[in-house]
């Protein structure tokens, strides 16, 4: 799974979240909706990078001890080693963010239904980015944190020079917090708690679309008519990221119940922790379908850039 599998899924999920931003960045950016859906496909993005570091992917495909580290100079091997954290932090930064921001869209769009009005004046493009910025600003720091979980270590094994990654100092040192933190905090605000919250915006906005449209039946205005059916196409589309995302890590969420890490070295375990890592990278991933599926704006931007680089061939 680690050397095809995830690789080809998340290499596929990448370039369609590449085309997803272009097709945003179309847009310019000047409604909260895409600045919120441009931020999510972005975090989304970084997320992928893990599978397909190239650096991890020298680990998979070794033997012997070049499996557990690089089997190359001390040099090139601690390049590579940096290159690992940075990329994993990058990963981490963007799989953290990736499990706030469907929240973030929830709410923006129970005020764009609740405050039909008012929306304009409440949500503007400033305070999303605003929001954005402090989404990543709160993730920042437990993401840099886990830089230093690990240190690099050059040593001989089997007659060859490896490096290899292993626990730092301060990591042992400050374990208890460090995992204290991690399972009753951090690991809460990335799996349960923004799915209960989305799960419940999303039945709240359900039941208040559902009155929308019995109202809307008694408007004589096309004008009204058509700005309600622009605002539900957009909380379709918002909407079915949340629930994508709610549905992919609420399951990733139940296995892990079900069968804890510690637990999961039966053959049940490892096929539950692998197909959780799969809901994982899908959910990072499916964005571009679910724009194109759901939102007929996006989909006719989409095809009409197609048409332009046709053209400019």
């Amino acid at each position: 799974m680690n050397r095809y599998v995830f690789p080809a899924v998340c290499g596929l999920g990448l370039i369609g979240n590449v085309l997803s931003l272009g097709v945003l960045l179309r847009t310019r950016l000047r409604k909260s909706s895409y600045i919120l859906l441009f931020a999510l496909t972005f975090s989304d993005t970084l997320a992928l990078i893990y599978p397909l570091d190239f650096t991890r992917l020298l680990l998979y495909y070794g033997s012997g001890v070049a499996s557990i580290g690089w089997a190359f100079s001390e040099e090139g091997a601690y390049a590579l080693y940096v290159i690992n954290k940075i990329l994993e932090f990058l990963t981490n930064l963007g799989g953290y963010c990736s499990t706030t921001l469907p929240v973030v869209i929830m709410v923006e769009r129970c005020v764009a239904v609740f405050f039909p009005l008012k929306f304009n004046r409440l949500v503007t493009a400033k305070r999303a980015w605003i929001v954005v910025f402090c989404v990543y600003l709160f993730w920042l720091p437990w993401c840099l944190n886990a830089v230093f979980f690990t240190k690099f270590y050059y040593l001989r094994l089997s007659g060859i020079n490896v490096g290899v990654p292993i626990l730092s100092s301060y990591y042992l040192t400050n374990l208890n917090i460090i995992e204290i933190c991690n399972k009753y905090f951090f690991a809460s605000l990335a799996s349960w708690v923004p799915v209960c919250l989305v799960v419940i915006g999303a039945v709240i906005l359900g039941l208040k679309i559902k009155l929308s449209q019995r109202q809307r039946q008694k408007l004589v205005s096309p004008k009204t008519d058509v700005m309600k059916q622009s605002m539900h196409r957009t909380t379709r589309t918002l909407v079915s990221v949340s629930i994508v995302f709610a549905i992919l890590y609420g399951y990733g969420f139940v296995t892990l119940l079900a069968v804890p890490i510690e637990a999961s070295n039966d053959l049940l375990g490892i096929i539950l922790r692998q197909s959780r890592f799969s809901a994982t990278y899908l959910n990072s991933g499916i964005n571009f379908v679910i724009y194109v599926a759901m939102n007929s704006k996006f989909r006719k931007s989409f095809l009409e850039s197609l048409s332009w680089l046709r053209m400019c061939r």
